[in-house]
């Protein structure tokens, strides 16, 4: 059962069963359970990061900071953001390297569409305001721990967040055959998908085509949408999820899992 009303995330009553996991976020992580620091929980995102307007109405974050040693020199880890590993053995990594309160409920989609089976990595915000400073642009994005499980992946799927009332998902990446795969699902299950030129995820440096293939799939997943998959995108409100939430997770969950 994937929805949890019991004041704590997604993934720590429902995936804590698998694996090993790597967790700097007050999770405390051992081989088949995982127990919770209730003391350190996402934070409500504060946009005070310029933003710019991209076609079509889409906004976009301008990043604060060049990469990840630059950020690790003026944020603390654990304490302004955490990064989450748990390691599947399918060859598929489901990843969200703006989650937390960066670009709110994509870590929360992103554990669920891998489950048990598939290799979640999350780059999580966790300031009280101020969560899109930790915005790394994904063709820059070079956080160690989860570069390393791209590398490694056979399929990459990036789930991402833009700034649209519209609920829509802009389809983006390099490896065409998957990036059809999915938008079907999406259509057949009733989402509006679509493509813009600055979400292409063209550009072989960006994150989700830094796999085995040189080619995966991003999902930019707009806010109006993301709203609709929750009771609302505070912290507290992405604790309860919606029936949309589980329709959109069922849908791309059974695209990848047929690659």
């Amino acid at each position: 059962m994937i929805i949890s009303d019991f004041g704590c995330r997604i993934s720590d009553v429902v995936w804590g069963m698998w694996g090993w996991s790597i967790q700097r976020c007050g999770v405390m992580v051992h081989r088949g359970f995982r127990t919770v620091d209730a003391g350190l929980e996402y934070a409500k995102p504060v946009e005070d990061t310029p933003v710019q307007a991209a076609q079509g109405g889409v906004r976009r974050s301008v990043d604060r900071y060049g990469g990840y040693a630059e950020l690790g020199r003026y944020e603390k880890d654990g304490v302004d953001f955490c990064v989450t590993l748990r390691s599947g053995n399918s060859g598929i990594a489901v990843v969200a390297p703006h989650g937390g309160g960066i670009e709110p409920g994509t870590t929360e989609i992103a554990e669920a569409i891998a489950g048990g089976e598939h290799t979640f990595y999350g780059f999580e915000g966790l300031k009280v305001s101020g969560n899109r400073n930790l915005h790394l642009t994904s063709t820059k994005f070079d956080e160690p721990i989860g570069l390393d499980a791209i590398k490694r992946a056979r399929v990459v799927l990036a789930i991402h967040g833009c700034e649209e009332h519209r609920a829509i998902i802009y389809m983006g990446g390099l490896d065409r055959e998957m990036r059809k795969k999915v938008s079907k699902a999406l259509v057949e299950a009733g989402f509006t998908v679509g493509e813009q030129p600055d979400l292409a995820g063209s550009d072989p440096k960006n994150l989700c085509n830094r796999g085995i293939r040189g080619g995966g799939v991003q999902l930019e997943i707009s806010s109006g949408l993301r709203r609709l998959m929750f009771e609302g995108l505070s912290r507290q409100g992405r604790k309860k999820v919606t029936l949309v939430f589980h329709e959109f997770v069922t849908a791309v969950r059974q695209a990848i899992t047929d690659a």
